[in-house]
């Protein structure tokens, strides 16, 4: 009576095993199949969750152990979940291979697409640079253009000044044949004085502006470098005028020069202390109030006079 109550003991412990180890083995592939759910879609995930609820109620019902039968149809159930999901997982698989593939193949046609880009840009670039050197050169042959254009119209409008002159001094004779009018000596308001020509103008001015007005005469600043030429300016002026002569100390203080010939001004005509650069800035040649030689500043405003050669052919 012992030994079969002992027996049965160990009949039961083995039984107990044996459900246990079969628990434990499902127990395993609900958890790998739990890992598989967690990567298919919600409606698979939903299904299995409900799956292993039963099994889980069906293992606390029979006291921790499972039939044979419910052990057959859980597996078979968890076998077609299990194809179900490598099935997925197999499709899900390629579709990701094939998506890398694509992905690969748009980087590769992104990088044939950048490359050409590139060519096109730097083709873009050379031909800028292309154009910029051209419109550069044009833009020089357009200025060297213009430049001799300019020359051309100035020298036509001198030829053109030069027949109306010689028309303005051409007079008929005899109908038909014309000579040339004899020129006068000076123009009209010059004076003519030993085969010079004086212009006394009486518009006050700067000695530099002076200067200019002589210059657009074709002439210059009267250069009375004698006794006599500086006897002459005098008849010319009127008494007591300031009036601007072609000489100044510019280069070197104290020598004065004689702007056309650059001689030294050695009239000796000089009011009494004078030349003596009050302020530090008188470097132009004048006469003065008392027609005397004296410096003054060459921005001060004097009546001048103007001489050039006269016209004697």
């Amino acid at each position: 009576m012992r030994i079969m109550f002992i027996f049965c003991v160990f009949l039961y412990l083995e039984l107990m095993l044996t459900c246990l180890i079969k628990a434990s083995d499902i127990n395993e592939r609900l958890d790998e199949l739990e890992h598989k759910v967690s990567r298919i879609d919600y409606s698979t995930q939903t299904k299995y969750l409900e799956l292993k609820r039963k099994i889980n109620n069906q293992i606390k019902a029979g006291g921790g152990s499972i039939s044979d039968n419910d052990t057959s149809t859980i597996k078979n159930t968890l076998k077609s979940y299990d194809e179900k999901i490598d099935t997925f997982i197999n499709e899900q698989n390629e579709r990701s291979d094939a998506i890398a593939r694509a992905v690969s193949e748009e980087k590769v046609l992104i990088r044939e697409v950048m490359s050409v880009l590139k060519d096109i840009s730097d083709s873009n670039a050379e031909s800028v640079m292309e154009i910029e050197e051209n419109m550069e050169l044009y833009e020089d042959e357009r200025a060297t253009f213009q430049a001799e254009w300019k020359a051309f119209q100035d020298e036509i409008r001198n030829e053109i000044k030069l027949l109306k002159d010689k028309i303005d001094n051409m007079v008929p004779v005899n109908g038909n044949v014309i000579v040339e009018k004899k020129k006068e000596p000076c123009e009209d308001g010059w004076t003519l004085i030993n085969n010079i020509c004086y212009h006394y103008h009486t518009d006050s001015m700067s000695w530099y502006a002076a200067a200019i007005k002589c210059s657009d005469y074709n002439g210059k600043l009267a250069e009375p470098n004698t006794d006599d030429k500086y006897k002459t300016i005098l008849d010319i002026i009127s008494p007591g005028d300031e009036v601007w002569l072609g000489a100044s100390d510019m280069e070197h203080e104290g020598i004065w020069l004689w702007e056309n010939t650059q001689k030294v001004v050695d009239v000796d005509k000089w009011e009494q202390y004078q030349p003596n650069n009050l302020g530090g800035n008188q470097n132009c040649l004048e006469i003065g109030i008392n027609s005397k030689l004296n410096d003054d500043a060459c921005m001060a405003s004097n009546k001048f006079v103007c001489e050039k050669t006269a016209n004697l052919l």
